[in-house]
């Protein structure tokens, strides 16, 4: 009885001991400039933080050309899967302030459900909402995945987005030189254009964002600052 109680023990002081599991995604703030030819709109924000076991992603942009101003923000939380590649969508909230009229969304996803004011509709299969899917794709990105297409959820409506790698890149940006994978969104029949470029180091953030439309660009997007969260301190082991 006495050794099993001693292995008892020792199996218990060995598990305190033990760091606590990394989480597999990296809290980090990200601030951007935004661009039209060349000249300066304004400038974003975006962060991943963690609370426990949920994630919140957060964007944030204010920009003003002429006697136009817009200021958007939206924010996403979401949990992992038990392998840490699977981002399950949990609640959405997205406001828009500015030239013309505001507009403003909030969208819960309960298992095959996601509502929205009251109102809701049935999904079959993993869906994201307008934020949480550049998450699964940094994921999948780093996982070695080269064509992705995801399911999205906005204002209630169900849309089929897809993505693919063009090409590896070498970028400068005020934030500094970076090695990055060039990422564009595949659409069919359409005049929009949009391209991501997204860095392994940085844990596959998103470095530059351009958009155009008619052959005519519409917006850059480009990184000048990043600052990972400090990774937590190891409690030390009991004596």
């Amino acid at each position: 009885m006495r050794v099993r109680n001693a292995l008892i023990s020792f199996m218990v002081a060995a598990t305190l001991s033990l760091p606590a599991m990394a989480s597999p995604l990296v809290s980090y703030d990200a601030t951007y400039k935004v661009l039209r030819k060349g000249k300066a709109l304004g400038m974003g924000t975006r962060s991943l933080k963690q609370d426990g076991d949920t994630y919140i992603l957060h964007n944030a942009s204010d920009l003003s050309w002429l006697i136009f101003s817009d200021q958007r923000e939206e924010t996403a939380t979401f949990t992992l899967g038990s392998d840490g590649q699977q981002v399950q969508a949990s609640q959405y909230q997205y406001k828009r302030t500015g030239t013309g009229p505001d507009d403003k969304e909030s969208e819960s996803f309960e298992g095959n459900t996601v509502r929205s004011g009251g109102a809701g509709i049935n999904v079959k299969g993993v869906v994201y909402d307008p934020l949480s899917y550049q998450q699964q794709l940094a994921l999948d990105l780093a996982a070695g995945k080269k064509d992705v297409t995801y399911h999205i959820v906005k204002e209630l409506k169900e849309k089929v987005y897809r993505f693919r790698v063009v090409g590896e890149e070498r970028l400068s940006t005020p934030y500094g030189d970076l090695d990055t994978l060039r990422v564009e969104r595949v659409r069919d029949n359409s005049s929009r254009e949009t391209l991501f470029w997204l860095a392994p180091k940085l844990h596959y953030t998103l470095v530059r964002l351009w958009q155009s439309k008619d052959g005519v660009e519409q917006m850059e997007l480009v990184l000048s600052d990043y600052k990972e969260a400090a990774a937590p301190t190891e409690a030390a082991s009991p004596q």
